[in-house]
């Protein structure tokens, strides 16, 4: 099975259970962008000055009218609307070996499931859909950028996956990359980035 249905699968099955969790139960991360962006892969930098354009160096990625990811440059876009178990959006960009993904519910998955939608990133991320995503006892907390997001390793690869509220529904978002080689991106920044339609 290929890195983006692994990843799909995964966020898939975090979207099912977190909408399946009580909604009782309570429950958004990457290095700066480089100056000169490799045309395969994601480079590091320095983290940019605050004048300067978080953007800079770094191509908007359209997918789908589902949402816009700013990533360097050399990324193939890839989306799939799934119906079963619930109504849900998986897309994202791979860049060589690294993978930025997000896992869309909207407003139509919590009907048909019932539940209700987290009031905040604290409530969602304790849910057992991102629960069962990151593992048993990962610890979520806000970066610098704003994310409220975790860091793991699974499977030889280093994830750093970010939850989001919104009035529309709820975002996984996970970028992932070969064991032992995040310190190498900025994986917080470009989650902060992502503008979901």
């Amino acid at each position: 099975m290929n890195l983006k249905k692994l990843a799909s699968l995964a966020l898939a099955l975090c979207m099912v259970f977190a909408l399946a969790a009580c909604g009782g139960e309570s429950s958004t991360a990457t290095d700066p962008p480089a100056t000169e962006p490799a045309a395969t892969e994601p480079t590091a930098a320095s983290e940019p000055p605050a004048t300067e354009d978080p953007h800079e160096g770094l191509t908007a990625y359209d997918i789908e009218g589902a949402a816009t990811v700013y990533l360097p440059a050399g990324g193939e876009t890839y989306y799939e609307e799934q119906t079963d178990p619930l109504p849900t959006t998986q897309c994202g960009v791979n860049i060589g070996d690294v993978n930025f993904h997000l896992g869309i519910i909207g407003m139509d998955a919590y009907e048909v499931a019932g539940v209700s939608l987290p009031e905040t990133v604290e409530e969602f991320s304790q849910r057992s859909g991102p629960q069962y995503d990151v593992g048993e006892g990962q610890e979520f907390a806000y970066d610098e950028y704003g994310n409220y997001c975790t860091q793991f390793t699974r499977d030889g690869r280093d994830v750093y996956y970010a939850v989001r509220v919104r009035e529309a529904g709820t975002a996984a978002l996970a970028f992932s990359c070969p064991e032992g080689t995040i310190e190498n991106y900025n994986p917080g920044l470009w989650i902060s980035l992502v503008e979901i339609n």
